[in-house]
């Protein structure tokens, strides 16, 4: 091989050289670029999460600060389902009573004005 097709392939082998050296250049940076997308997004979930922790305990101690009027208010309507059973109840003996008391008034009344 002379010296002249020494240096091309030295050439050659330079540019190729100097392509691979850019594409890992290029390759390096747009890692660079991807990782820093992927701390942002990284960031961006962390401080989603810190915010929901927040908002997770606020609703948590509200919670826990409604719990004993929950607990009473459910006391208070049983309370009331029985006052209804109660008075339910009542006005069904009463309302027997006023029937009871219409045909016994009826039952006189018919052999009082009968009889005469």
């Amino acid at each position: 091989m002379t010296e002249a097709n020494n240096d091309r392939a030295i050439g050659r082998l330079e540019g190729k050289l100097d392509a691979l050296i850019e594409t890992v250049k290029s390759q390096g940076e747009k890692s660079d670029a991807s990782r820093a997308r992927l701390y942002d997004r990284v960031g961006s979930v962390e401080r989603n999460t810190h915010e929901l922790d927040s908002r997770m305990h606020t609703v948590e101690e509200t919670v826990g600060k409604m719990r004993p009027l929950v607990d009473e208010f459910g006391r208070l309507k049983q309370r009331g389902v029985g006052m209804l059973m109660i008075i339910g109840f009542v006005w069904l003996l009463v309302g027997g009573l006023v029937v009871q008391g219409l045909g016994w008034v009826a039952a006189w009344a018919i052999r009082t004005l009968g009889g005469q």
